[in-house]
């Protein structure tokens, strides 16, 4: 097809020049004295209506389509009244599938610099191109990752515009394709001819998109479900089983392992997820392109660096960073390192040789730990005049009734009187006594009752407060960090054994890396393999299966939808590419390798050389922290130490008195 002369519709004649591209309809062609452009040129004859829909969009066309859109431009013809067989567009370069971003794989080789800001970015542009293809008129319909293009600049261009929905001269040219994972739960299992296609559909690929871009290309529909059976990617979408939404329980799904729950990118955009995802209704409405933008620059606006990996990048109001835990427990990196340039290599801290690493630990040794604090003593108290009245009201009120209520038993027993009249005495003789011991005690007992619950609350604050003297006010905090910074001495001191280890590891390990290497060049989407469609493809990659590499038996059997069938399949898939590698024994260690170590190892240096560098700033602080507070809390421990002691003699001066009279009365009987 190269080289071949076609023309115009306006009759101007046409040489294509090399291949640019291929796809499953046609191949994209440069076009000879022409730079701007590119010829799309199908591999089937084009039918009637097809060429009719070509020639509504040519006319439909306009400067601010061609800017964001690969949209056509002139119809292409073999001869003249021929029917075409393409069309001229807007050339598009420098621009790579949004699926190569938000696959934490492809974004390591393709968007090494990219980070969360770039992604949430990058949906903002996305946005802003689902706003102007509504505006237009345009419903694009075949939402799907391969028609979105990124460049490194996070701008986006639209491609496979032949396809997209419009209507001109009153009539309407429909979109009739569409990709399972990407059709939203009303159009799902059905065929799309005759559909006319919303904006409230797009939205539906379109919130896809966002969440493929902020969940690290998870599918928000490829879940553990946890009901009998296998569950489909396409039939979970028709269930309305959003796997990370707030109905997943009731619906018997759940997310799958390693992913970030929705709370992590705020309430906003939570919502908005919620509602694109919820199931359709009547007077349902998924948030359209412009509420998605507003939430995202907010998401944008709110996102701070990590102080532990600068290559994390999360909200705000998040009490800690996520990927660093997610990191962790995955076992996986989902952003590429920075990589150390002139420009950053000259902001970092200068590398310090062993001599100036021990000049620098003199420095921080000399900060000496913070002073102990004096010593605070207990002070001594005495009971109040009022509670030692109160008490002496209480005890000799409670032991004087008890005197008088005896007494008056004894003279009832000697009283020459029937039983039953004495028993009628003494019960009234008990009545009086406690009556009269009411009487005497009086609000006594309160103040007693008072002195207690003072006393239990003066020891529970003096309790705080000595936890506080603890926690700020000892040398704790200064010893933990002054013994970190000896770890990092000791860490910076190994870092060039470790390099070397490193590399000798690399160097044995060649053959393995080569090969993995090779393997990870495959991935599944693009692959021709029986039964693996793009759903299944998209289901895969949310388990974190996404290149022949990452295909093994159980890992396939732990995704829904995948019995023992499909991954034999993938299984032998994946074998065939490995028997495909062809390792040369005097193949060298990769230099990309090699580079990866030795960004490590000037990495981890500039990262303790810092560390040790502030050491002793940072110790200092700590002392001067410490003794200030020390000072502070010195008051609040005296006056708490003496509200504790007079609550407790307060509350002792009624025990003492009952002790007393007890004691009295052992001894005189």
């Amino acid at each position: 097809m190269a080289n071949q002369t076609l023309y115009l519709s306006t009759g101007q004649q046409l040489k294509l020049g090399e291949t640019l591209g291929q796809g499953g309809e046609g191949s994209v062609f440069a076009v000879s004295g022409q730079t701007g452009d590119v010829a799309k040129i199908y591999s089937k004859p084009v039918s009637r209506d097809k060429a009719e829909k070509l020639q509504a969009m040519v006319e439909f066309g306009s400067p601010t389509l061609y800017e964001r859109m690969a949209w056509p431009k002139a119809i292409i013809v073999p001869g003249p009244d021929e029917l075409p067989v393409g069309f001229l567009m807007p050339r598009i370069e420098g621009f790579e599938e949004v699926h190569d971003l938000y696959s934490p794989k492809s974004r390591h080789q393709k968007f090494p610099a990219a980070r969360w800001k770039f992604l949430t970015h990058t949906a903002i542009n996305i946005c802003a191109a689902f706003m102007l293809a509504h505006k237009s008129g345009i419903v694009i319909g075949d939402v799907n990752e391969k028609n979105i293009r990124v460049s490194e600049k996070t701008t986006i261009r639209l491609i496979d515009c032949d396809s997209f929905q419009l209507a001109r001269n009153g009539k309407k040219y429909l979109c009739e394709v569409g990709v399972e994972h990407f059709t939203p739960p009303e159009l799902q299992g059905g065929s799309f001819r005759g559909v006319e296609r919303t904006p409230n559909h797009d939205a539906f690929g379109l919130a896809i998109l966002i969440f493929y871009l902020l969940f690290m290309g998870r599918h928000p529909y490829s879940g553990r479900y946890l009901g009998k059976g296998e569950m489909p990617l396409g039939r979970a979408i028709q269930e309305n089983r959003f796997a990370y939404g707030s109905q997943a329980k009731q619906r018997r799904t759940e997310p799958p392992p390693h992913t970030l729950p929705l709370s992590v990118v705020g309430s906003d955009l939570s919502t908005l997820f919620e509602r694109a995802f919820a199931p359709p209704s009547p007077a349902f409405s998924r948030p359209d392109p412009q509420e998605w933008s507003r939430a995202l620059k907010e998401h944008f606006r709110s996102l701070v660096k990590c102080q532990k990996n600068p290559s994390h990048q999360y909200r705000q109001d998040s009490k800690s960073c996520p990927w660093c835990l997610l990191e962790s427990k995955a076992g996986l990196q989902f952003f590429a390192a920075t990589p150390i340039t002139a420009k950053t290599s000259a902001k970092a801290n200068v590398l310090l040789s062993p001599a100036e690493i021990d000049r620098l630990w003199q420095l921080i040794e000399m900060v000496k730990a913070p002073s102990p604090p004096a010593v605070v003593t207990v002070p001594s108290a005495q009971p109040s005049s009022a509670i030692e009245i109160a008490a002496t009201r209480y005890v000799f009120g409670s032991y004087g009734a008890l005197a008088v209520a005896i007494a008056a038993a004894v003279v009832i027993f000697m009283l020459p009187i029937t039983i039953g009249a004495m028993a009628v005495l003494l019960i009234l003789d008990l009545v009086a006594g406690l009556f009269l011991r009411d009487y005497l005690v009086g609000e006594s007992k309160a103040k007693r009752n008072t002195a207690l619950i003072r006393l239990q609350h003066a020891e529970s604050n003096l309790n705080a407060v000595k936890a506080r003297w603890e926690d700020s006010a000892s040398d704790k905090a200064f010893q933990s960090r002054l013994e970190e910074l000896r770890s990092l001495k000791n860490e910076y001191a190994s870092i060039g054994s470790k390099k070397q280890e490193r590399l000798k590891a690399l160097q044995q390990s060649s053959y393995a890396r080569h090969r993995d290497r090779y393997m990870d060049s495959y991935r599944i989407d693009r692959a021709a393999i029986p039964n693996i469609g793009p759903g299944r493809a998209a289901s895969l990659m949310s388990y974190g299966i996404e290149t022949a590499l990452d295909v093994n038996r159980s890992a396939v059997l732990a995704v829904p939808g995948f019995g023992t069938g499909l991954a034999d399949v993938l299984v032998a898939w994946r074998q065939s590419i490995e028997a495909q590698f062809n390792y040369l024994p005097s193949s060298q260690v990769l230099m990309s390798d090699i580079s990866a170590v030795d960004q490590w190892a000037e990495s981890e240096s500039r990262r303790i050389a810092g560390a040790l560098q502030r050491g002793p700033t940072e110790l200092a602080q700590l002392k001067s922290a410490a003794e200030r507070k020390g000072r502070l809390l010195r008051t609040e421990l005296e006056n708490a130490m003496a509200a504790a002691a007079q609550a407790r003699v307060d509350a002792d001066a009624f025990s003492s008195g009952v002790s007393t009279i007890q004691d009295a009365i052992r001894r005189w009987s």
